[in-house]
């Protein structure tokens, strides 16, 4: 299924999205004990899968946030990405 475009974000959603990309950007900074780390878990929704997009869909939100902590590579900073029921992931 993945996620279409639907309309442009206003400037005031544009922005709540980017504060949200920074926050989620800045997980791995902030402190924890020194032999801790965070997991974000990312499941995705009902026959979601983003290795599974067809042609003009996008990635969903999730999928969006677990490639950010991926890219984030930070060795405090785990992930996993869970595709949606429906999908045989």
């Amino acid at each position: 299924m993945g996620t279409s475009v639907v309309r442009t974000l206003g400037a005031q959603e544009l922005a709540q999205v980017q504060l949200g990309s920074q926050k989620i950007g800045s997980l791995g900074s902030h402190p924890v004990m020194a032999s801790g780390f965070r997991f974000v878990a990312g499941f995705d929704g009902t026959y979601n899968d983003k290795s599974h997009l067809v042609d003009g869909e996008r990635q969903t939100n999730v999928a969006n946030i677990t490639d950010q902590a991926q890219a984030a590579n930070n060795a405090r900073l785990k992930f996993g990405y869970y595709p949606g029921v429906g999908t045989g992931g």
